[in-house]
């Protein structure tokens, strides 16, 4: 017996790569539905989900949520005066199926400036 989850990643990994990214231009704002629907191409495992942004958040932090298919998903949280999200692992997450669709959500942003240009990565 080998026990796979104890390397570095968590597990096996299937090679296949690729990414879906989501992008928002422009300040940020709490909104549902903040960047278009992506929609899944076929049957995938995340690596791990993060972001990055132009201008960091001060007075607060931002929190983003992902849905699949409209129940939540994964939460990626900015600290404040950070561009660089935490890492969120994809081990532990469900698969992602074929036709599966992701939305983004903004649902908290800097009080004193909110952040601007998003772009939150999901690594398959």
């Amino acid at each position: 017996a080998v026990p796979y989850t104890g390397t570095m990643d968590s597990g096996l990994r299937t090679m296949a790569g690729g990414q879906f990214s989501f992008q928002v231009s422009g300040y940020l704002a709490i909104q549902t539905s903040a960047a278009p629907l992506v929609i899944v191409d076929a049957d995938r495992s995340v690596r791990d989900i993060f972001g990055i942004i132009g201008t960091a958040p001060t007075g607060a932090g931002i929190i983003l949520q992902i849905s699949r298919n409209g129940t939540a998903y994964a939460t990626v949280q900015f600290a404040v005066g950070s561009t660089t999200s935490s890492i969120v692992s994809g081990f532990g997450l469900p698969a992602l199926r074929a036709g599966d669709k992701l939305s983004l959500d903004i649902g908290g942003v800097g009080t004193t400036v909110p952040g601007s240009d998003l772009t939150l990565i999901l690594r398959l």
